[in-house]
């Protein structure tokens, strides 16, 4: 009769095993992971490329798509006379430019943008100044002159005479444009390279993933009298934006 506590003690330590047994499996565990999640964006990617004549490749940037010195090639220096690459009233620059996108998705319009930077590479006297201030209307500045003085507005006689972007074309002649794209603010009838600035041309039709796109513009320095203008020259830019 003295079995029953042992028997009770077994029982006891078998009932705390097989506890320490249950914990045991318990914390047990498998950690598996998901890998190389790339989170990544898509890119709109456009690129330009000059007229095969002029020698540019298709890069992020063109250089000197019109410009009047690439008229004559063969001329070793247009700085030096006899001033082969400068352009005189009614004489015009025609050129173009190749638009291509290779991002990963197609974006929805162009937008164009033109900034002039008139320049003046001579300056004039103070004499000469005074006489261009009173050609030009502008209040005379007092003397000594600013080293910007005579730098005004040879922009406003550089005429666009043609240009298309596409299928669409924008400027049909001299004095033929689409008012969709813009508007003759200085009433001559006319679009000049100053009113291309002010007036940027937007919701054009995308470059297509798969093919390219000509923008194709001619320029012409105004028929007159312009002797205000004589050795000054309008750095124009054009950006090409490609927007979502």
């Amino acid at each position: 009769m003295k079995m029953k506590p042992v028997l009770s003690t077994i029982i006891v330590i078998l009932a705390a095993a097989s506890l320490g047994v249950v914990g045991t499996y318990a914390s047990f565990s498998d950690v598996e992971t998901s890998r190389d999640n790339y989170l990544e964006t898509a890119e709109l990617n456009l690129r330009l490329k000059n007229p095969d004549n002029i020698g540019e490749q298709w890069d992020e940037s063109v250089l000197r798509t019109w410009h009047y010195e690439k008229k004559f090639p063969s001329v070793p220096n247009p700085d030096a006379p006899p001033w082969y690459g400068r352009m005189q009233p009614g004489d015009s620059i025609n050129s173009y430019v190749y638009l291509e996108a290779d991002g990963t998705f197609v974006g929805n319009h162009i937008d164009i943008y033109c900034s002039n930077v008139n320049e003046e590479l001579d300056l004039d006297t103070d004499i000469e100044n005074q006489r261009e201030n009173e050609l030009l209307g502008n209040p005379i500045p007092p003397i000594p002159r600013d080293p910007n003085q005579g730098i005004y507005d040879k922009d406003t006689v550089m005429i666009i005479t043609y240009m298309k972007y596409h299928t669409t074309v924008i400027i049909s002649s001299e004095y033929v444009f689409d008012p969709a794209f813009f508007n003759d603010t200085s009433g001559d009838g006319r679009i000049s390279l100053d009113e291309f600035e002010k007036q940027p041309l937007l919701g054009l039709t995308p470059v297509p993933t798969d093919g390219t796109i000509t923008f194709t513009m001619d320029v012409k320095f105004a028929d007159g009298d312009w002797n205000e203008y004589q050795g000054d020259r309008t750095n124009m830019t054009l950006f090409f934006a490609l927007m979502q």
